[in-house]
């Protein structure tokens, strides 16, 4: 009798356990102020610099999430290279998360390996070699941030800012306040690039490549003034709209890959299919609530459905191919 209760005790234990996990995504939203991004778009600083980006990358390391009463769960070797041209959608995983509180991560490499070798890497890793280079030197290890563009009032300055140092690698913390659906969590952030240079004077075309002035300064701003939690759903209607987001059938296969999404709207979306590395791998202008979609994916693996409208993701979705 005491070997059923115990494993009664340990069955019920072990339900409770997997009931507690939740699926949890992170989406960073490119934005230039109220804007989407876009490169060699005009725009003008807090201390009057007038600038555009050409290129803009950055890493993301040692993220955590603070729930359930200020416990903290560490996203173990996890590294995100961010390109603001892309999409960025990173699935954390499956985790034992009731209540979310905040989002805190790193901008930049950690020091432990910061100075190692980028070819030890498997060339899909985002520490592996990149063009352009996203690594300094062994000695300086990887540029956490490359920043680049033209400034001035015709914009006929080039300037650059190439960020690095272990010194400069700063933890940034942005509270949050999210519902979890259906055992899923999604973590959107905007992230304001206009701010990415608050109080640097770009006028005059600066070139630093370092760990100090500019390059220091725009690391800090990173830390303090570029994200925030995602102002995505303006009116009870989207939000119907993205509690009614599913795909299906999940997981899919290779073979036939064919999906249906439901939503509570007969509106037209537009769809972004991107891989676990946050590549871009199919995109459709017209979908509808319930119409067959094929979506060609003949390499078995995660990837994240972004239903969008009017420039505006709505929500993403997983979907496995096996």
């Amino acid at each position: 009798m005491k070997t059923r209760l115990l494993s009664l005790f340990v069955f019920l234990l072990t339900s409770l356990m997997v009931q507690a996990q939740t699926n949890v995504t992170l989406n960073i939203h490119h934005k230039l102020g109220n804007d989407a991004f876009a490169m060699e778009t005009s725009v003008t600083n807090n201390v009057g610099s007038t600038f555009d980006y050409t290129r803009l990358e950055y890493y993301i390391a040692e993220i955590s999430l603070i729930h359930d009463g200020g416990q903290e769960t560490m996203i173990e070797d996890r590294y995100m290279l961010v390109d603001a041209t892309e999409e960025t959608s990173e699935f954390l995983g499956d985790l034992a998360i009731t209540d979310i509180e905040a989002i805190r991560f790193h901008i930049g490499v950690n020091e432990g390996n910061n100075h190692t070798d980028p070819t030890t890497y498997h060339s899909s890793h985002p520490l592996s070699p990149q063009l352009p280079s996203m690594h300094w030197g062994w000695t300086s290890g990887y540029r956490f941030g490359a920043f680049e563009g033209n400034s001035g009032a015709s914009l006929n300055q080039i300037w650059q800012i190439h960020a690095l140092e272990d010194e400069n690698y700063f933890m940034t913390e942005v509270a949050l306040d999210l519902a979890i659906i259906d055992n899923e969590l999604t973590i959107d952030l905007d992230a304001d690039y206009i701010r990415a240079m608050e109080n640097i004077d770009l006028d005059s075309g600066p070139i630093t490549h370092g760990g100090y002035g500019e390059a220091k300064a725009s690391l800090r701003n990173f830390q303090d003034y570029v994200f925030s939690p995602s102002a995505l759903i303006n009116s009870d209607e989207e939000a119907l709209a993205v509690n009614a987001f599913k795909v299906y059938p999940n997981p899919g296969t290779t073979k036939a890959a064919n999906i249906f999404i439901a939503t509570d709207t007969d509106e037209v979306y537009q769809l972004q299919v991107t891989n676990a590395q946050g590549q871009l791998v199919r995109q459709i202008t017209q979908v509808r609530s319930n119409n067959e979609i094929d979506l060609g994916l003949k390499t078995a693996g995660l990837y994240f459905l972004s239903l969008q409208q009017n420039g505006k993701v709505v929500m993403t979705e997983r979907l496995v191919i096996q």
